[in-house]
C-alpha cells in the first residue's frame, strides 16, 4: 500500500492531467467539427470530453502503468477535420442524401479502422520508421497545422456573435469586440510567461483560469456588450 503522500501526489497529478487534457480535447474536437457548422460545436466539445475520459480509462484497464498523459494531438485533429470537410463538400449522391448523420458515421468508421491499423503497426514495430522522417518536413507540417488552428479561431478571438471564417474577418472589422481581443491577449501572454511566474503549474491551467476570471469580471462589471459570447457548448448547456 502506498504511503499517504504518494497517494496525495497521484491524485493531484491526475487532476492536473485532466485539467490539461480536457480543454485541449474540447477545443480540438470543436475544430474537427468546424466543417459541419457552428450548430455542431457543442457536439464536438461533448465528444472531446467523452474521449478524454474514455481513452485514459481504457489505457489504464489495458495495463498501462506509465506516467503518460493521454491528450489529443493537433496533427490528428488536422486530419480528422480535413476528412469531415471533404465529406461535407462531397458530390457523391449517397453522401449528400445521407446528410450529417452519414458523414459522422463514415468519419467514426474511418477513425475506428485507423485505430485498429495503429495497433497493428505497434505490434509489428512499424512506428520505428518515423526516425527516417526529415525534421524540416515534420516541422513544416506541425507549424502549418498550428497556423490553421489559429486562423480558424480568429473569429472567436474577435468576439463575433456568430461563426465567421477567417477569410471574412476584414469584412466584419466593425463588429470586433475590443474586450474579447484584450481577454484573448491576456490569456495568451499569461500562458507564454506562466513558467516564469508559476513554474509548478501547467501554463494552460494558469492561462485558462486567469482568462475566464477576467472575462466574467468584465461581464459582472456590465461590459458584456464589449465581449464575445461563451462557447456554443456552454450556450447549449445553459
Amino acid at each position: 500500500m502506498k504511503p499517504l503522500p504518494h497517494v496525495r501526489n497521484d491524485i493531484f497529478a491526475g487532476l492536473v492531467s485532466a485539467a490539461v487534457a480536457i480543454p485541449l480535447a474540447m477545443d480540438f474536437c470543436m475544430f474537427a467539427f468546424a466543417a459541419l457548422g457552428e450548430d455542431y460545436f457543442a457536439d464536438g466539445a461533448l465528444a472531446g470530453i467523452a474521449t478524454a475520459f474514455v481513452v485514459a480509462i481504457v489505457c489504464v484497464l489495458l495495463g498501462d502503468k506509465t506516467t503518460t498523459v493521454y491528450a489529443p494531438r493537433i496533427t490528428t485533429t488536422f486530419f480528422l477535420g480535413l476528412l469531415i470537410y471533404g465529406l461535407v463538400h462531397s458530390d457523391e449522391p449517397m453522401i449528400v442524401g445521407g446528410g450529417v448523420p452519414l458523414i459522422l458515421a463514415i468519419a467514426f468508421a474511418i477513425v475506428l479502422l485507423a485505430g485498429a491499423l495503429q495497433a497493428l503497426f505497434g505490434l509489428i514495430k512499424l512506428g520505428t520508421l518515423i526516425k527516417f522522417m526529415p525534421q524540416p518536413v515534420m516541422a513544416g507540417f506541425q507549424n502549418a497545422a498550428a497556423a490553421l488552428l489559429f486562423l480558424v479561431q480568429l473569429g472567436n478571438v474577435c468576439g463575433f456573435d456568430r461563426s465567421v471564417a477567417f477569410t471574412q474577418v476584414p469584412q466584419h472589422l466593425a463588429s470586433i469586440k475590443p474586450l474579447s481581443l484584450a481577454v484573448a491577449t491576456v490569456t495568451f501572454a499569461t500562458m507564454w510567461n506562466a513558467k516564469k511566474l508559476l513554474p509548478k503549474i501547467p501554463p494552460i491551467i494558469v492561462g485558462i483560469s486567469l482568462g475566464c476570471m477576467l472575462y466574467y469580471l468584465c461581464r459582472l462589471a456590465g461590459l458584456g456588450s464589449y465581449l464575445g459570447p461563451i462557447t456554443p457548448a456552454g450556450r447549449a448547456r445553459l
